[in-house]
């Protein structure tokens, strides 16, 4: 395969640049994946959009009454949240079994890894664009006022989804090495999303608890989630955000350039 042999690089840096730079491949599999999941499907993947629209209406109405907070209030709060969430944990996850679910395509050709992983977070962003109109009509129906900070918002999702990227790749890894790395990791997302402020605000709380002030997903989430809600993120949410990122990304540099090589014996 021509991608290929062009993209395999011996540093890990030029070759996840390399991966950004021609997309084509990864972009192909991502619609390819989509596709052939909604195939013999009446209205293919906007059925996203119709469990997510039944799920906020559900959960919203119910959870608004038992934290006494306003539907104006609490919807769009649970929109974004949940959205950003279901992301999140669909990509971490994926991108946990994408190279022992890849195992048939890396033993045939050289392909770079990090495109294994675009193709994943791809794919994802793909669905996550079937929510995004749901997103859009809450806040002009409940928060017309906050779109102005739309700008901010970008800039911290931008920042969310290099952080996505970093520990897809680490995860990846990881799930490559260790057989059982996928368990456990669903079994953490199932924890974090009772710990995270997703359904409930962190105004909610008596006192800061560490669980939650320590939590790196509440952080990438409020950088997104508080400007289209009206507010600047705080600058704990944005030092989270970026040390993360710069820190995620020099860790899972460094372990991609140790395993570069050990990866085809580990698949």
């Amino acid at each position: 395969m021509k991608f290929g042999r062009h993209l395999i690089h011996a540093e890990p840096w030029s070759d996840i640049v390399a991966t950004i730079c021609r997309p084509h491949a990864w972009i192909h599999m991502g619609h390819m994946d989509l596709k052939q999941r909604y195939r013999d499907s009446v209205i293919g993947p906007w059925w996203i959009c119709i469990q997510t629209g039944v799920t906020l209406t559900s959960v919203g109405y119910v959870y608004s009454e038992i934290f006494h907070a306003p539907l104006a209030v609490y919807i769009p709060y649970l929109t974004i949240g949940l959205t950003l969430w279901y992301y999140t944990a669909t990509s971490l996850s994926e991108g946990c079994n994408a190279l022992i679910e890849s195992a048939p395509i890396l033993k045939q050709v050289r392909f770079p890894i990090p495109a294994i992983l675009l193709r994943v977070l791809y794919r994802n962003f793909l669905i996550l664009l079937h929510n995004i109109p749901l997103v859009i009509g809450v806040l002009v129906f409940y928060r017309p006022q906050t779109i102005g900070l739309g700008l901010e918002a970008l800039l911290g999702f931008a920042i969310y989804l290099t952080n996505i990227f970093w520990l897809g790749i680490l995860l990846a890894i990881m799930g490559l090495r260790f057989r059982d790395m996928p368990q456990i990791l669903s079994a953490l997302l199932g924890l974090l999303m009772l710990v995270t402020p997703i359904f409930w605000d962190v105004s909610v709380l008596a006192r800061p608890i560490a669980l939650v002030e320590y939590n790196f997903f509440h952080h990438l989430i409020s950088v997104v989630r508080a400007p289209l809600l009206g507010h600047s993120a705080t600058s704990t949410n944005w030092a989270w955000a970026l040390v993360g990122s710069l820190t995620g990304w020099i860790i899972t540099l460094l372990l991609y350039k140790r395993t570069y090589l050990r990866l085809a014996y580990w698949i």
